[in-house]
């Protein structure tokens, strides 16, 4: 009768063993899928913080021991995402909600009514940790998300500035084959921005000119990130064939371990500015026609009454050289 007895305390100690390896097992296959699919959620790109916390708020309550009485809220800053039951709970874990090492908030999980304490109260001990893990995961991934609002807002900006101006924008990869030009291409060249990419500057430069842009490329890669070429005026052909000036800079662009992939830079029409010069020159060679061949002597004094320029006429009425003359 003792043994019988042995044999069944051994029976009821070893099932009971086992049905508590069975619950603890189911546990972590609770927190596994959780985990599983708050990285789903967190490699979905999410639109915005809302949407990201909403989606998150439904993965909490079926990963804790009692699903059916578990209610969850996430707190960011002054946005509240709750489940509609939460604030009828009786015992909450909090784990605070960090962004860039900064306190923005906190993940809540509770329970809706009393279960047996442990030494850790009535959460497992895995509970803490997994919302933890879900906390600090919330927090990075609310951060790059921050990062990427603000790259795309700021593309945005830079998008609206390039389409809108007249200078041509443009980036080559390292071949030196357009890969970006904006919609100011058309005034210029005749050509929209799709008909430019993939093309050479070859093939818009005259031969010196292109010669002159790869001397400069060269330069800026071989000076390194933070170099900027030199300004330089060359000749381009439009699409109907004409020709046309532009001033034309660059510089080299540098991926993150500092190798070269390409090129950027901005072209400008100097049309009207050739055009001003030579008006300016034709206008400075017509008075100094007039000034050399006029019969009066004419003179011009700086502001200390020395003499800058003579001409002829002065030379031959005072009777002495120019070179005497200048700067007495």
């Amino acid at each position: 009768m003792v043994l019988l007895v042995d044999n069944q305390d051994a029976l009821y100690a070893e099932k009971a063993a086992r049905q508590e390896a069975e619950d603890a097992l189911r546990e972590r296959v609770k927190e596994l899928n959780c985990l599983r699919q708050l990285s789903l959620i967190l490699h979905a790109d999410a639109e915005t913080v809302d949407e990201l916390l909403v989606r998150i708020l439904a993965i909490l309550p079926p990963a804790w021991q009692y699903p059916l009485d578990t209610a969850a809220r996430i707190v960011y800053l002054d946005s509240i995402h709750q489940t509609s039951d939460y604030p009828s709970c009786i015992s909450v874990q909090r784990s605070p909600l960090k962004v860039n090492s900064s306190d923005v908030g906190y993940v809540e999980v509770g329970y809706l009514s009393e279960h047996p304490l442990r030494d850790e109260g009535p959460f497992l001990m895995e509970e803490r940790e997994l919302l933890e893990m879900v906390a600090q995961s919330v927090g990075r991934a609310i951060g790059r998300l921050h990062a990427e609002q603000a790259l795309r807002a700021e593309e945005q900006r830079y998008r609206l500035l390039a389409e809108n101006t007249v200078d041509v924008i443009w980036t080559t990869d390292r071949d030196l084959t357009f890969t970006y030009v904006n919609p100011a291409v058309k005034n210029l060249m005749g050509y929209t921005p799709e008909e430019i990419i993939g093309m050479s500057p070859s093939v818009l430069m005259d031969a010196s000119s292109f010669a002159r842009m790869l001397d400069v490329a060269a330069q800026t890669v071989a000076e390194g990130p933070g170099s900027e070429g030199p300004l330089i005026e060359a000749t381009v052909r439009r699409k109907d064939g004409s020709q046309v000036p532009v001033e034309v800079r660059g510089r080299a662009i540098f991926d993150g371990d500092g190798n070269p992939v390409g090129h950027q830079g901005i072209a400008r029409d100097i049309t009207e500015r050739r055009h001003a010069q030579k008006a300016l020159q034709m206008s400075e060679e017509r008075h100094r026609y007039l000034f050399d061949t006029m019969a009066q002597g004419s003179v011009f004094l700086d502001s200390d009454g020395k003499w800058t320029e003579v001409n002829a006429a002065a030379v031959r009425i005072l009777g002495r050289s120019r070179e005497e003359l200048l700067g007495s």
